[in-house]
């Protein structure tokens, strides 16, 4: 299948993996090493280090699930897209939402070290982050399902991004009061690929065959290892499907900085309150490959017809949208500052009297982004029964659904193990997409999931006394 300017740039970064947010409900955990994370007036419990997969999150999530788009085929088994002439333009758009979202989200550590001074505690990491996003308004779906109509079809906002970079970070919190502890992180960023296609003006008229668009839109890639390809017939308009990967060359393309900035609040015995601000920073991008593709035209259009497969619908949808992909190469490269995704996160957790070693929290977190801003607020409770055994549970609510969590660490005999998952999915179905790709459990409705996976090795005493109630965890060491 022919790619189009979407899928060339998913497929650019399919070279290096999926695609940063941190595992919220690690907030709870009372022995949880990257709690600094979340905040870094929190500092971890023990002394730690960790490679590869010391700490690793994963997070995707979409507001509309598989059956937004795929319908059991009528007289037989198996599937169609919303598509197939046997689904009805008004049963496949009522149920797409106004614009379709989904992100993946990768936040990777490669390498990572914490430890305690007299009076301090100090975090140094080497990160891999990545992030995709894509958002897609309905029109492009009514444009591929409807065709001929005497109104035009509005696709600005099409959306898709991408990019990918080398993070090395330095952290510091220090209790400067009984009440009151400070942390912060200062990182160093190296940008290793982004991309992004933006349609600030979209509209599109389609009568018969002929199609006519009147569009504003701009593609940009920053990387060292693609390179463009162009159409036989105009070679100053890109085709996607002559992009070629390589890798003789893959210096960073990007260089930039961020803070991390946190403070915990201790107003009374068993009450902790916290607030921090998470990637205040940006990364100037050298974008090298550039398109645009601007004004009106009337063509046309080549038409595919399904052959009532999944891949048949799908290579009519494709075709469908290459025929407005007429990004032409500017000849130049562009430099551009671009803003990290900001997350400020308010939280409190409360230590029962009764039982210090059981406390109930709340967290609230809101992403700052310009064009995928989301939020997320959870109620949990944990219970660490053992200094070596912390488990938590949660529920709340995030842009896209209702959420569910759990984790559990696990710090002993110098080992720490941490394993957790937030989210929901729903119903899920074994869905086949394409002959190229096995079946897959995929939920039916809006998801959002986050897997955590940590192992860390750990030395030295422990810097916890539920004695006094969260002090320890929040403001430093053990009261001698």
């Amino acid at each position: 299948m022919k790619k189009t300017f979407f899928a060339a740039l998913l497929a650019a970064f399919a070279s290096i993996t999926l695609s940063a947010q941190e595992f919220g409900t690690s907030y709870f955990l009372d022995n949880n090493l990257y709690s600094y994370r979340i905040n870094p007036a929190i500092p971890a419990e023990k002394n730690f280090a960790g490679v590869i997969i010391s700490n690793v999150n994963l997070s995707f999530g979409s507001n509309a699930g598989i059956s937004s788009y795929l319908y059991p085929k009528q007289g037989g088994n198996g599937l169609v897209t919303g598509l197939h002439s046997s689904v009805s333009a008004e049963q496949f758009l009522g149920n797409l939402p106004k614009d379709s979202r989904l992100d993946q989200v990768l936040n990777e550590n490669l390498v990572a070290v914490g430890f305690w001074t007299k009076n301090a505690f100090h975090n140094i990491e080497i990160n891999v982050k990545e992030d995709v996003f894509a958002g897609l308004p309905r029109d492009l779906f009514e444009l591929a399902k409807v065709g001929s109509r005497s109104l035009p079809y509005d696709i600005s906002a099409t959306n898709l991004s991408a990019k990918s970079y080398l993070e090395v970070a330095y952290g510091y919190t220090r209790k400067i009061s009984d009440k009151w502890s400070v942390g912060g992180r200062a990182k160093f960023l190296m940008g290793l690929a982004a991309g992004n296609t933006l349609v600030d003006r979209g509209l599109v008229t389609v009568n018969g065959d002929q199609l006519s668009y009147d569009m504003s839109a701009k593609l940009r890639l920053s990387s060292n290892f693609i390179s463009a390809g162009y159409r036989s017939e105009d070679p100053s308009i890109f085709d996607f499907s002559a992009f070629k990967l390589g890798f003789d060359n893959i210096s960073p393309c990007g260089w930039g900085g961020a803070v991390d900035l946190g403070v915990t609040y201790k107003p009374i015995k068993g009450l902790v309150i916290s607030f921090s601000a998470i990637d205040l920073g940006c990364i100037a991008w050298t974008y090298n490959i550039v398109g645009v593709c601007n004004g009106s035209d009337t063509f046309t259009g080549e038409t595919v017809k399904s052959d009532g497969s999944l891949k048949g619908d799908l290579d009519k949808f494709i075709k469908n949208i290459e025929n407005l992909a007429n990004f032409k190469s500017t000849g130049q490269s562009e430099t551009s500052v671009d803003m990290l995704s900001c997350t400020l996160n308010l939280g409190a957790r409360y230590y029962m009297p009764f039982y210090e070693r059981l406390s109930v929290g709340l967290l609230t977190s809101f992403k700052i982004d310009k064009f995928n801003p989301s939020w997320c607020a959870r109620l949990g409770a944990t219970v660490t029964p053992l200094d070596w055994l912390s488990i938590t549970g949660n529920y709340g609510r995030s842009s896209y659904c209702w959420t569910y969590g759990g984790a559990i660490s696990v710090n002993a005999a110098n080992l720490n193990f941490v394993v957790g998952y937030e989210g929901y999915s729903g119903v899920v179905s074994d869905v086949k997409v394409a002959d190229i790709l096995s079946p897959l459990a995929t939920p039916l409705g809006s998801f959002q999931n986050m897997l955590k996976l940590g192992v860390n090795v750990t030395f030295g005493p422990r810097h916890n006394d539920f004695k006094s109630v969260g002090t320890s965890k929040i403001h430093g060491r053990k009261a001698s």
